[in-house]
């Protein structure tokens, strides 16, 4: 039994075929026709240059050989469901100047149009037997081509199986891959590492406590281990390591303050001017430039700066831990005394 729907080339269709066989350059194939017959059954004719009745030309959506068949040749053509409203019974395929390479019939098949109330987007293949089908260019402009749902399924598959995409780096994102344990370790080279990403599993097989001998990672110490000053695994930040430290510079007096971790010492120096009065033995009140927050441990013996003539000797007593007592002996009629003595406490 003969088949009642097929596609057949034209007589014009063979004529450009075996001219691209002879000269080399292939036939572009670009456009496909649909018609309805003139509202009957229609028979593919060789000796046909146009359809019975076009309704619709427009470009290829694709057109390949046929995997199962080298010898095939499958054009297809959507057309989308904005457009119809006719029946469809004979299908061309036109080269790029318009000839009639292949004509086919197919069953009546009604177009809906979207405006209508019924719509639906069509899908139109052909498939023709050829001679040789490096004679014919398979290319088509995917500016003009609608793509099948089946179509965007099949590449997008391929995209997501492939392992042709760019890697990531600082400036751009891609794809990357991710480090071995060994590679977090840092027992492989550095410079086969930089292309790849830590999991956070991977991170936590690698964490360990750091010491003098093993990179690793350290707790931030508390001010209370600092002071205590016995603990050995853990990391001193430098506002820690400065709290409790304090300085005055002043010739006339000032004083410097040690953290507690180093003792919480604390140094001052006093200069002062005992003025002259009419006795021997001129006393004065002097203040530390800071109290000692517990006690003072010494005072130093006070020296004598600079003093006019007739000034004799110089003590200190009545130390405590915000001030003390400097004493001037002298002749009567003496001039001033200036004073400079030391104080440690904590």
């Amino acid at each position: 039994m003969s088949a009642i729907y097929s596609a057949i080339p034209t007589d014009a269709g063979q004529a450009k075929m075996a001219n691209a066989i002879a000269l080399g350059i292939p036939l572009k194939i670009t456009h496909m026709a649909v018609g309805d017959g003139n509202g009957q059954p229609v028979t593919p004719n060789a000796a046909q240059t146009a359809l019975i009745r076009e309704n619709r030309r427009a470009p290829l959506n694709t057109l390949f050989q046929d995997p199962l068949n080298q010898a095939q040749l499958v054009a297809e053509q959507i057309i989308p469901e904005d457009v119809g409203d006719w029946w469809i019974r004979e299908v061309g395929l036109f080269s790029e100047d318009g000839t009639l390479i292949a004509v086919a019939n197919c069953p009546d098949t009604y177009k809906p149009q979207l405006s209508s109330g019924a719509g639906r987007t069509q899908v139109i293949r052909i498939v023709l037997i050829v001679s040789d089908t490096s004679a014919v260019e398979l290319k088509i402009d995917p500016s003009v081509v609608l793509a099948t749902r089946k179509y965007v399924d099949d590449v997008m598959a391929a995209h997501k199986l492939s392992r042709d995409h760019p890697d990531a780096s600082e400036a751009a994102k891609g794809f990357t891959r991710l480090a071995t344990q060994a590679q977090v370790n840092e027992t492989v080279p550095a410079n086969q590492k930089d292309d790849v990403v830590v999991t956070v599993k991977k991170l936590w097989g690698w964490v360990k406590q750091a010491s003098e001998t093993v990179s690793g990672m350290l707790k931030t110490a508390s001010q209370n281990e600092i002071e205590d000053g016995t603990a050995d695994d853990v990391a001193i930040t430098p506002k820690k390591l400065k709290f409790g430290f304090a300085i005055q510079l002043s010739s006339s007096g000032g004083y410097i303050a040690f953290p507690k971790w180093l003792g919480g010492l604390i140094l001052q120096w006093i200069e002062t001017f005992v003025e002259p009065v009419n006795t021997m033995v001129v006393s004065k009140e002097v203040v530390f430039p800071v109290s000692f927050p517990s006690a003072y441990l010494h005072v130093g013996a006070p020296s004598v700066a600079t003093a006019s003539p007739g000034i004799y000797g110089i003590s200190v007593s009545n130390e405590s831990k915000s001030g003390a007592t400097v004493y001037v002996y002298r002749q009567v009629g003496s001039g001033n005394a200036r004073v400079r003595f030391l104080a440690i406490g904590y």
